[in-house]
């Protein structure tokens, strides 16, 4: 019952997060088309083309129209790698309330999709090694901000009751991203999901079901774009 409660919690957290992050992005963004709505001094047009039209009334006063034209800004095509830390577990076995320290790193195939592969060592006595592979997928996003779901496979090894064996977990996700406007290279990434882990060490196995944030620091995963 306990551990239910906390998995309520943390997806309550991370749904917070979620919707003050975009609150905070969408005011940036609405902040930065009023001041690109303000008129522009024609001796200082950036990236822009103006068009002015002259028309002489009876008084011979004389109005003056200007029209701008902005193309709007293409999105990158080009893949991107990053590369940074986790705290997520590719085969979460043993005690799941700790964070595992895991190496991680990000492929930025587009705008909108990702592909995150994660490396951990959990122990080293027994050894447990295991690694997981994650898709991401965009829905929605801002300048700083994004909002995604996914899901993966990891492998590796589990210590069970008559030694390690192999461990498989496929995990859903949905989650979300952001950086620091000051620090665009640094994105954070925070996910939760359904996580279905299974483990074989003959003669027995082992099945693990859970809904929640994907550790307890609420799937947190921080890389650097270089």
């Amino acid at each position: 019952m306990t551990q239910k409660i906390n998995s309520v919690y943390q997806l309550g957290v991370l749904l917070l997060f979620v919707l003050m992050g975009f609150q905070a992005d969408c005011r940036a963004e609405q902040r930065a088309r009023i001041r690109a709505a303000q008129p522009v001094q024609a001796a200082q047009p950036v990236n822009q083309t103006a068009r002015s039209t002259r028309t002489a009334s009876p008084a011979a006063s004389q109005k003056q129209t200007v029209v701008y034209e902005q193309s709007a800004p293409s999105e990158s095509t080009d893949m991107e790698f990053a590369a940074g830390f986790s705290t997520l577990n590719p085969v979460p076995f043993g005690n799941t309330s700790l964070n595992h320290q895991s190496l991680t790193a990000i492929l930025k195939i587009n705008e909108w999709d990702k592909i995150q592969g994660v490396f951990a060592i959990p122990g080293t006595s027994p050894f447990l090694i295991g690694g997981m592979a994650l898709y991401k997928r965009t829905l929605l996003k801002s300048q700083n901000a994004g909002l995604h779901v996914g899901g993966g496979l990891g492998i590796g090894n589990g210590n069970g009751q008559f030694g390690t064996g192999f461990a498989m977990s496929l995990t859903a996700l949905a989650g979300f991203y952001f950086n620091i406007p000051s620090i665009p290279q640094i994105e954070t990434h925070l996910d939760g999901g359904a996580q279905f882990t299974l483990r074989d060490d003959y003669p027995s196995s082992d099945k693990s079901f859970s809904f929640g944030a994907l550790s307890p620091t609420l799937g947190l995963s921080v890389v650097y774009y270089f």
